[in-house]
């Protein structure tokens, strides 16, 4: 092999002028910050800067590879970044929607061919929600993210629970006797026992509407096994 490189390369200089370049692109994903540079707890890093509606996370993730995989870099940063953005909003009392995997920014990525280290670079700019804008639209976003194993189950029933108490004020001075009628109501019962609810003598459940926005509806559905909670928007419900 050493011999087939001294054919094809004899002058040496010329040799030398070629691996350089090559070695020094593999190795040239440096960090790329939008501020003041933190370490993770893995030795990864992100900086923050506060914007108009929000503020910007850049992250730098690095990871092992013994075959490249682009995606993975990906992700791995993307967890960088929401981490440190959930983090920066709840010091803020704030909350904002996280990206998934393919909707944040790549700056740059590559896998040193010496070492085998995937190094990637990744922002996004985060936007705060406040009471209950589009908080069923981050519900479904975070069961994408726990779907994709981009978060744990206990990050999603945290944040969950955040989304939620940030919109539905507690039960005690929200709750409501007052049956709703309507096709709404209907299908948040039917949303119920398709979860087993029962109501009171082996009847239909009872509804009470407990909040509304323009396009959102909230039930608490009492079931003989308890209390059963179901959101409806646009015609289509599901249980909490």
């Amino acid at each position: 092999m050493v011999n087939l490189v001294h054919k094809m390369f004899p002058n040496k200089k010329a040799l030398k002028l070629l691996v350089i370049p090559v070695f020094v692109a593999a190795c040239s994903t440096t960090p790329r910050h939008v501020g003041e540079a933190k370490k993770t707890q893995d030795g990864d890093e992100y900086s923050i800067k506060d914007s108009r509606n929000g503020f910007v996370v850049a992250g730098h993730y690095s990871e092992h590879q013994f075959i490249r995989n682009s995606r993975q870099g990906f992700t791995g940063c993307m967890r960088v970044i929401n981490d440190a953005a959930r983090s920066h909003a709840d010091a803020k009392g704030k909350q904002v929607l996280f990206p998934k995997w393919n909707e944040i920014e790549i700056i740059d990525h590559g896998r040193d061919i010496i070492t085998a280290i995937m190094n990637v670079n990744c922002q996004y700019e985060y936007k705060y929600i406040s009471g209950e804008q589009d908080f069923i639209g981050e519900l479904e976003r975070l069961q994408l993210l726990l779907s994709s194993g981009a978060i744990t189950k206990a990050e999603f029933d945290v944040t969950k629970a955040k989304v939620l108490s940030n919109v539905v004020p507690p039960k005690s001075t929200q709750e409501s006797s007052i049956k709703p009628t309507g096709r709404m109501a209907y299908e948040a019962e039917a949303t119920a026992i398709k979860f087993g609810c029962i109501g009171s003598s082996g009847g239909r459940p009872v509804s009470n509407l407990i909040g509304k926005t323009q396009d959102m509806e909230r039930y608490q559905i009492t079931c003989t096994q308890g209390i059963s909670y179901v959101q409806c928007k646009i015609g289509q419900c599901f249980r909490e």
